[in-house]
């Protein structure tokens, strides 16, 4: 999944959770202006959450290895899954209650809405980090600021075709070359594979 999709399936899950509609905005966006310089895009009016999707990606133990027969003739389709586990951060701007918009996602996958968009999205979530107050004070005015961290995990999937093995022979021979026993390995089914 890439950091945009992940962005798309997080969205509307913050903003159904903490009714900060159209105020949920990808982190460090940027506009590209006429004369091709980068700018910072700018922030909503009033409160906002800024969601960064892949602050640490990391993986859960071995891939899944399935193989199939190809529709490639005398081939093997392997594909390899990757348990991968990403923490998502959320941080929270302004307003009132910043902490109070992060902490309502703790256990928020609970609700069927948020647990039926997960589950088509294949992702899985594994909780949430304790809400942190990063209110500062900015210019001598208090800026109440929050971040909370999602832990969620998803299956990427990376295959390739190999040439698959349709014969083999084999010989056993003593030190000095007197053949011992030598014969063919059958061909695997198509049901083996």
């Amino acid at each position: 999944m890439t950091r945009l999709e992940l962005f798309q399936i997080l969205r509307p899950i913050v903003e159904s959770v903490t009714g900060l509609t159209n105020a949920v905005i990808l982190a460090d966006q940027t506009i590209v202006l006429p004369d091709g310089s980068v700018v910072g895009a700018p922030a909503p009016v009033g409160p906002y959450a800024a969601i960064e999707p892949k602050q640490r990606v990391g993986e859960r133990g071995q891939a899944n290895i399935y193989n199939k027969t190809s529709t490639t003739p005398q081939s093997v389709d392997v594909d390899v899954r990757a348990q991968i586990m990403v923490d998502a951060s959320v941080n929270f701007y302004r307003g009132d209650d910043p902490m109070g918009l992060a902490s309502k996602l703790k256990q928020c996958n609970k609700k069927p809405t948020i647990s039926a968009a997960l589950f088509q999205a294949g992702l899985g979530w594994f909780g949430t980090e304790a809400v942190n107050d990063l209110s500062t004070l900015i210019s001598g005015n208090i800026e109440r600021r929050a971040q909370i961290t999602i832990h969620l995990a998803y299956e990427a999937t990376d295959s390739e075709t190999i040439n698959s093995i349709e014969f083999a022979g084999y010989e056993v021979q003593r030190e000095d070359g007197t053949v011992m026993a030598s014969g063919e390995v059958p061909p695997l089914m198509t049901e083996q594979l």
